[in-house]
Order: structure tokens, then C-alpha cells, then sequence
């Protein structure tokens, strides 16, 4: 990619990030299936939010992430404790810009999405380790009740990512890079 005054990188970046937080936001309404205390399975509405770190890195992607989580909450938000918010939009979403941090080597796209869904569900899990307990059938340990919870529909999510991804990516010339090479 050619240099690019920093002023002309930073508009191009707000102004991507912007649409892109937009296409998320609107792809989250497309809903395969929701879970009773928040959380969903939608059509690749990750996948944006992983794009912005990777093409603008960790900072844009991560105040992007803050900003469509805060968006999440106010969309639909599920709310025990100011906390938990924290966790499940905030930090939760904001861990999709982690993105940002692969930027380079074979496979970017598959290891950033991995990764930073990973992370995700790390939030989510302590989540609901710390605020929901007490949804969890008696005798049910609660760090088996997160994980029976958040596991499945997070893995749907990045499957789904995974296979929008890889055909945007071939279909695209500007994201081709971010691909296999």
C-alpha cells in the first residue's frame, strides 16, 4: 500500500470504520438465533469489526469495537450491573479490533478472527461466571453453565464469519491481501 499523509489515512480510516460499525450494526439485526440473557447468532456482524483492526490496526479496531458494543447495548442490551455491561459490549466487542494486531503473516484473517473471538468469549464467560450465577440449574457448576452458554453460539458466529470472510476476501480486490498472504 502506498504511504499516506497521516491526515488522508486518518479520514479514510473514520470514515471506513464508520460504515463499516454501520454494516455490522445492521447485519446484527439479522438474527439465525438468540439466547435468553443476551447473545445471538447473527450473519457474519463480526466480520466488519475484525476488517477495521485489520486494515487500520489495534487502535482504530478497538475504538471501534467499544463504539458498536456501546451501539449493541443500546440496540438490545441485557443488563444486571453496570459490570456486566462492561464485559459483554464493551470489552466484549471492543476485543474484535484485536484484530489489529495481526496485520501480517499467512492467514491474518483466520488467526485474527480465531483469536479475537476467542478473547470475546473470555468476557463473555467471566460474564457470566460473575453476574449470572444464579441462572444456573442447581447443582450445575456455574463455570459449566457460562461455558454451555456463551461456547455454542460464539462458535456458530465465528464459523459463520469464517465462511463470509473467506469469499469476501476472494471476492474483494481491496481485502485480498488480507487473506493468505
Amino acid at each position: 500500500m502506498k504511504e499516506q499523509p497521516v491526515k488522508k489515512l486518518n479520514t479514510r480510516a473514520l470514515v471506513t470504520s464508520g460504515v463499516f460499525i454501520a454494516v455490522a450494526f445492521i447485519l446484527s439485526y439479522l438474527k439465525l438465533f438468540s439466547m435468553p440473557q443476551g447473545g445471538s447468532v447473527t450473519f457474519a456482524s463480526m466480520l466488519p469489526m475484525l476488517l477495521i483492526g485489520l486494515l487500520y490496526g489495534p487502535g482504530w479496531g478497538i475504538g471501534a469495537g467499544l463504539v458498536y458494543g456501546l451501539l449493541q447495548y443500546l440496540q438490545d442490551g441485557y443488563a444486571l450491573t453496570p459490570f456486566n455491561v462492561i464485559f459483554d459490549y464493551l470489552f466484549a466487542f471492543g476485543a474484535l479490533g484485536l484484530s489489529g494486531f495481526f496485520r501480517t503473516g499467512k492467514y491474518r484473517f483466520y488467526i485474527a478472527a480465531a483469536v479475537c473471538t476467542g478473547v470475546r468469549f473470555v468476557f463473555h464467560f467471566l460474564s457470566g461466571l460473575i453476574f449470572y450465577a444464579s441462572y444456573a440449574p442447581e447443582g450445575q457448576p456455574v463455570w459449566l453453565y457460562s461455558l454451555i452458554y456463551n461456547a455454542p453460539f460464539l462458535l456458530v458466529d465465528l464459523v459463520i464469519v469464517l465462511i463470509v470472510g473467506t469469499f469476501l476476501l476472494r471476492a474483494v480486490p481491496q481485502l485480498r491481501h488480507l487473506s493468505t498472504k
